[in-house]
């Protein structure tokens, strides 16, 4: 079940990522495409840094990517 305000299909049936037609995207950049979702990742990232801080206390969240 998807539950996510930024991830939708649209009015012309084709999915949408953070408001912006992915159909647009692989015409504009091509495909294969990686599309990050930035209010998603922020969204995310604040309830594992409330989450950590509710259960642990204080700590230091270090973010990598490969």
């Amino acid at each position: 079940m998807n539950q996510r305000d930024t991830l939708k299909a649209n009015q012309n049936n084709h999915l949408e990522i953070g408001g912006v037609d992915c159909k647009i995207l692989s015409e504009k950049f091509g495909t294969p495409l990686y599309v990050m979702d930035q209010a998603y990742i922020e969204q995310m990232c604040e309830v594992f840094r409330d989450t950590l801080q509710n259960e642990y206390g204080n700590g230091l969240i270090c973010y990598a990517s490969k």
